[in-house]
């Protein structure tokens, strides 16, 4: 049975939660989009019904698995891939997407770590959203970062919302060329691989995921075997020349 909430209300998540827990299931897999509200639904959790977490991990908290990209990693993977393409002497710029997000804010950390790790660090700056992400919101947003920035060499973007900036790059900078970095392999992102507009997409297998997830379960619940407490993902780099394979 799926549960279905909006990812940007804390109260959908909780609605959804109290159903689970009194629906007396036998698992659940679960992806931990807002942070403190997962912690506060998994102490409601009876003690026989076991949970495994994809997507994004918690820590601290007694899941029986965590399926998912190492993100801090991952974060260092988008750093070193951006600092080849940004223009020296540029600012690098974060688009924190969610930002009441663990594993967002992992990704945020490791990107500029690595520039840290380069000497550049204070060349990296960093935005957050704070109202949901549709496409007046990121187009407000980006207009406050190149009128606070002029030197944007690249942008990174740490959730699947990359198209946003895509389309605000497309349309209102034609002839700018600005290194873009994202996640997930969603519709529109895919389409502005293609057209050159991204550069870099993340995949997350997110399907390979979902199967890893159910399986933890059915090792736990069924089969009553231990199953691995963390089965990370690969980071795989995406671009244009190689999408093929991957959508």
């Amino acid at each position: 049975k799926f549960y279905q909430f909006d990812r940007y209300s804390e109260q959908s998540f909780r609605d959804e939660c109290q159903k689970i827990i009194h629906a007396g299931h036998d698992g659940i897999l679960l992806a931990p989009v807002m942070g403190r509200t997962v912690r506060d639904f998994v102490k409601d959790i009876p003690k026989n019904m076991p949970y495994v977490l994809f997507n994004a991990n918690v820590p601290d908290i007694n899941a029986v698995s965590f399926i998912g990209q190492d993100s801090y990693q991952s974060g260092t993977v988008c750093g070193r891939l951006m600092h080849m393409m940004r223009p020296d002497g540029d600012s690098s710029v974060i688009i924190l997407a969610v930002y009441d997000d663990y594993h967002i804010i992992e990704r945020a950390d490791g990107f500029r770590h690595y520039f840290e790790q380069e000497g550049s660090g204070n060349a990296v700056k960093m935005y957050s959203m704070h109202r949901n992400s549709d496409k007046e919101s990121f187009f407000d947003l980006i207009d406050r970062i190149f009128s606070e920035t002029g030197n944007v060499g690249g942008i990174f973007v740490t959730n699947a919302s990359t198209h946003f900036v895509a389309e605000y790059l497309k349309e209102k900078m034609p002839d700018r060329k600005i290194p873009l970095i994202g996640y997930d392999l969603v519709e529109n992102n895919i389409r502005y691989l293609k057209e050159g507009v991204i550069d870099v997409l993340i995949s997350q297998k997110s399907e390979a995921q979902g199967y890893q997830g159910i399986y933890a379960l059915y090792r736990e619940i069924v089969l009553q075997q231990p199953c691995e407490r963390n089965i990370l993902m690969p980071i795989d780099i995406v671009i244009k020349e190689n999408l093929v394979y991957y959508a």
